[in-house]
């Protein structure tokens, strides 16, 4: 009998406890991830690379290595919105350039936190994260930080009408200054 109100009352203290800050995750960064992904009545995709994002000069680059079938296929997506364009190239065909022109600024990476809600904890990689969820034009996110550094995202997870997408961090550095490389626009691209 004491056991149980002692430990009616632990689950009621636990349940009482506000959620943790949102967390403050650096804007610029690089990152080593992987990912998994699938398109709607498409096989799952999988393979590693980089997200890398320098937010005060407006620049974004995500290249991943994935395996498709039996040899891996380089895939870029390089925002550079301080010239006005993204840049799409697949080793598929490399000629294949796409470039299409963009306004404004560069999206912030984890905007999407105002939004999000505090959803309780979990376990990943052996490791406790926080979970924050929020949905944006019918996106649906969820967001892994470790924990006690919240500021240190562990996954994210992204699901749509017809896509869902999950990145894990293997490593993320948040830095003012990521490497100029990751933005360089690819040659078949200079045109």
């Amino acid at each position: 009998m004491i056991f149980a109100v002692v430990l009616a009352t632990a689950l009621a203290l636990a349940a009482a406890q506000p959620p943790p800050p949102k967390p403050q995750i650096s804007n610029s960064f690089a990152a080593r991830i992987h990912i998994e992904a699938r398109n709607q009545d498409e096989r799952p995709l999988q393979g590693d690379g980089h997200w890398a994002v320098d937010f005060a000069k407006n620049e974004a680059s995500e290249f991943y290595d994935i395996q498709s079938g039996s040899f891996p296929v380089h895939v870029l997506n390089l925002q550079r919105y301080d010239l006005g364009k993204t840049f799409e190239l697949s080793s598929r065909d490399q000629r294949d350039c796409r470039v299409h022109n963009v306004t404004g600024a560069l999206p912030a990476p984890w905007g999407f936190l105002a939004q999000a809600t505090y959803s309780g904890q979990d376990h990943y990689r052996n490791v406790t994260v926080d979970l924050w969820e929020a949905n944006v034009a019918g996106i649906n996110i969820r967001l892994g930080v470790h924990t006690p550094n919240t500021n240190t995202p562990a996954f994210m997870d992204r699901h749509g009408a017809g896509f869902e997408s999950h990145v894990y961090f293997e490593a993320f550095n948040a830095t003012a200054n990521p490497d100029p490389r990751y933005f360089e626009i690819p040659q078949p691209c200079q045109h």
